[in-house]
């Protein structure tokens, strides 16, 4: 079984900066794991800049920032799996996860952290899941559709 130092579960920003700042704290094998097919979470939605000031200085826009944010962990020697799901999670820091190009894989950390990000759910009485209702769309699908799928506009 293959042991990390750290496992960042979730490729969103909060997960990429934990990555980064875990090796810079000193440890030597750090792997990312995200479900989707490319890192960055909701800020591959987010083409507006307001992005990257405290962290690089600029303004930037999401895709922007976390395009810096996978430089710096292909610099620093971060591995990184994208569509990739975990599955089973234990006490003794065991992971087993899935994805196309390695199949079911178990691993071991001296430590796991979890930055699974969020999910946009409506409140109240308007309760609709994230693209369940045909014609009514959150303010997260709708970026999603205009900015990464190129409807709209």
């Amino acid at each position: 079984m293959y042991l990390y130092d750290v496992i960042v579960i979730g490729g969103g920003p909060a997960g990429l900066m934990a990555a980064i700042s875990a090796k810079n704290l000193g440890a030597k094998k750090v792997c990312v794991f995200e479900r989707e097919d490319r890192l960055g979470g909701m800020l591959n939605e987010h083409i507006h800049n307001g992005f990257g000031i405290k962290t690089f200085g600029q303004e930037l826009t999401g895709p922007e920032y976390i395009e810096r944010m996978i430089e710096t962990l292909v610099k620093n020697n971060i591995e990184y799996r994208v569509g990739t799901t975990v599955l089973t999670l234990n006490n003794d820091k065991e992971i087993t996860y899935v994805n196309e190009d390695e199949g079911l894989i178990k691993v071991k950390a001296k430590a796991i952290i979890l930055a699974m990000g969020c999910r946009e759910k409506t409140v109240g009485s308007f309760n609709i899941p994230r693209n369940k209702c045909a014609g009514v769309y959150t303010c997260g699908i709708a970026h999603k559709f205009m900015n990464l799928e190129g409807f709209g506009g």
